[in-house]
């Protein structure tokens, strides 16, 4: 068997390394093996394409932790199906409370920023210009414009 290895760089594609993949591997008795964001991945001409993409993507959301490849089974087995389940349980979670963390420190934020200009004035140069481009936004798009105008002016 004749291994090659595929360099990967920062800002490759994974479709398009794993197409040069299958171009390396074009002949019966080669193996390509590559690693793209920590998944380990081998590539033989008859690898089954949907089963390799399968089994990435399933790596990169944490449920397999074994190299990809070259021939992935069909099917799942019931433990890695429940596992997966489980995985996907508690990166849900996870995700909803780093969420959830964002959105209270962006509340905290605009609170903050509230607070610093509250009673302030918008000095507007053109008064006139100003009232003919409210009374012309009045729509939701347009208001929102204004409203952003006035709150960082």
């Amino acid at each position: 068997m004749n291994i090659k290895t595929l360099d990967t760089y920062c800002g490759n594609v994974f479709d398009r390394v794993l197409d040069k993949a299958y171009q390396e591997a074009a002949s019966p008795d080669t193996e390509v093996r590559f690693t793209f964001n920590g998944c380990e991945i081998q590539i033989r001409a008859d690898s089954p394409r949907p089963l390799i993409l399968r089994d990435f993507r399933r790596t990169m959301s944490g449920y397999n932790k074994e190299p990809v490849g070259p021939y992935p089974p069909l099917a799942l087995t019931a433990e890695q199906e429940a596992s997966d389940k489980a995985i996907k349980a508690e990166n849900d979670q996870r995700w909803a409370e780093q969420r959830k963390q964002r959105e209270e420190e962006q509340e905290r934020k605009q609170w903050a920023l509230e607070s610093e200009i509250q009673g302030m004035e918008m000095a507007i140069s053109s008064p006139d210009a100003w009232q003919k481009m409210t009374n012309a936004n009045r729509d939701s798009y347009g208001n929102a414009i204004l409203h952003y105008a006035e709150s960082w002016a």
